[in-house]
């Protein structure tokens, strides 16, 4: 809602993301990775996932709250995880096991919570007008 309220600020804050992100990104490669000399081709590449793949996420997420349903891409949002545990499995980089099975399945029920408080909120509506 504050971004559909304030179009031209949400360019600033976009911007802003975008180099506050790929400064996080290079920040975390150069503490929390193992000590070896950063090669420019390596930091072309960190700029380049800062601006470009972060950027494009930004940028579509903006126009989707603008333009599109805030209530559909919250919902959806829960389903991120679940594709990235599916693609990890899929493409061998990780093992299916309960743990995760479990993990889908905390994901999936947190993502109906909102909807079932709204039908509760509706039916207490509905019994009150009747």
């Amino acid at each position: 809602l504050w971004i559909k309220k304030r179009p031209s600020l949400n360019r600033i804050v976009t911007a802003w993301a975008f180099a506050l992100t790929t400064l996080i990104f290079f920040t975390l490669h150069a503490l929390c990775e193992s000590p070896y000399p950063l090669v420019f081709q390596e930091f072309i590449y960190l700029l380049l996932y800062g601006f470009c793949i972060q950027g494009l996420a930004y940028n579509l997420w903006s126009c989707g709250l603008t333009f599109g349903s805030y209530r559909a891409l919250s919902l959806l949002s829960y389903f991120n995880p679940l594709l990235s545990i599916n693609f990890l499995i899929f493409f061998g980089f990780a093992k299916y096991s309960i743990s995760l099975a479990v993990t889908c399945l905390i994901i999936f029920l947190s993502s109906l919570i909102p909807f079932l408080l709204k039908m509760l909120q509706m039916s207490k509506e509905k019994k009150s007008t009747s």
